[in-house]
C-alpha cells in the first residue's frame, strides 16, 4: 500500500515537473503544452502495441533495458539542467521518451505481477490436492 502511494506520488510529481520545467525555460504556452501532451500521448499512441510487443518479449530483460532508458535519460536531463544546457527540444524529447518507457515497463510489471500471482495460486492448488 505505500509503495503503491509513494509511486503515484512521484508520477504526480513527475507530471507536474515536466511542463514547470518547460516554463522555466520558454514562456510560449504552446511549447509547454506540448510537454503536457508528450507526458501524457504515448498511454493512448503506444498502449495497444506495447502490450502486444510486451507480450512476446522477455519479462525481466524488457523490465531491465525500460529502467536503464529511464536511468539514462534522467541522468542526462538532471546533467543538461545543472550545467545549463537544457533546451525546450531537449527537454519535450526526454519527457516524450520517459513517458513512451513508462508504458513499456508499467505493462511488464503487470505482466510480471499477474504471473507470479498465477504461479502462487497454481502452487495452492496442487498444496490442497495432496493433502486432500
Amino acid at each position: 500500500m505505500a509503495s503503491s502511494w509513494t509511486s503515484n506520488l512521484g508520477d504526480g510529481i513527475a507530471v507536474a515537473a515536466g511542463p514547470l520545467l518547460l516554463a522555466s525555460l520558454t514562456g510560449d504556452p504552446f511549447l509547454i503544452s506540448l510537454g503536457a501532451l508528450l507526458q501524457w500521448a504515448p498511454p493512448l499512441v503506444f498502449g495497444l502495441s506495447a502490450g502486444v510487443v510486451s507480450d512476446r518479449l522477455d519479462r525481466r530483460r524488457t523490465v531491465m533495458v525500460a529502467d536503464g532508458v529511464r536511468v539514462v535519460v534522467l541522468a542526462g536531463l538532471v546533467a543538461a539542467i545543472v550545467t545549463g544546457r537544457v533546451t525546450v527540444p531537449v527537454a519535450l524529447i526526454a519527457l516524450g521518451l520517459i513517458a513512451t518507457e513508462v508504458v513499456m515497463l508499467t505493462l511488464r510489471k503487470r505482466n510480471i505481477l499477474n504471473h507470479l500471482g498465477a504461479l502462487a495460486h497454481q502452487k495452492e492448488t496442487r498444496g490442497h490436492e495432496t493433502t486432500a
